[in-house]
């Protein structure tokens, strides 16, 4: 459990609103806590204080209330509202996916979390018009696919030799990639670095 937190609300379940929010960054009207059931005994005009639990503030999470000597421990039905990339239309395993952004419950997330918007991602599930897009359902598309045509280019001090190339695995930016030299016919190791450019380590 993380600390207490007096909240100066009216309901319990506005003190764990407001609780959550500043736990989660967020801001109130961005969190709904549903039905708690009756507190027992609870003043009509109590100071709060609530522990939150450490993990995930989503779904039904047990939460202790306090007012005054009074303790009750409760199971609330929280959710959380953000604003994500969702998909922008129905896509299939292997499709390139095109992404908006959509204030989205953080039920739908089910414990995913949610893709880098500024990367690109094919899906590797079907995937709704509208549904949040998470790590566990896509793969990244790479920046270039196997069998592309590069531009192979070996740097020693100031002078740069280029060969035409041929990818033999997909290329992301900034890793590792196996290129046929079309020239040569060797098969060499360079980094791809974008633009259809693979550089080769100086020797």
């Amino acid at each position: 459990m993380i600390g207490l937190m007096l909240l100066f609300a009216f309901t319990p379940a506005e003190a764990i609103r407001d609780a959550v929010a500043r736990r989660e960054a967020v801001p109130v009207a961005d969190v709904e806590v549903g039905e708690l059931g009756t507190l027992s005994g609870a003043p009509a005009d109590a100071q709060w204080s609530v522990r939150l639990p450490e993990h995930d503030l989503c779904g039904r999470v047990p939460v202790v209330l306090t007012a005054g000597n009074q303790r009750y421990a409760v199971t609330a039905p929280i959710t959380v509202w953000r604003d994500l990339p969702v998909a922008a239309a129905a896509v299939r395993s292997g499709d390139a996916i095109t992404l908006n952004t959509a204030r989205v419950p953080c039920t739908l997330l089910r414990g995913e979390t949610p893709v880098d918007p500024s990367k690109f991602w094919e899906a590797g599930v079907s995937i709704a018009a509208g549904a949040p897009v998470t790590l566990a359902r896509v793969h990244t598309l790479p920046d270039v696919q196997k069998g592309a045509n590069v531009r192979i280019e070996a740097t020693a001090g100031a002078l740069t030799v280029a060969a035409p190339g041929k990818l033999l695995e997909d290329g992301f930016s900034g890793q590792k990639v196996s290129v046929l030299n079309l020239a040569t016919h060797a098969v060499l190791e360079g980094t791809y670095t974008g633009n259809n450019i693979v550089t080769l380590a100086a020797p």
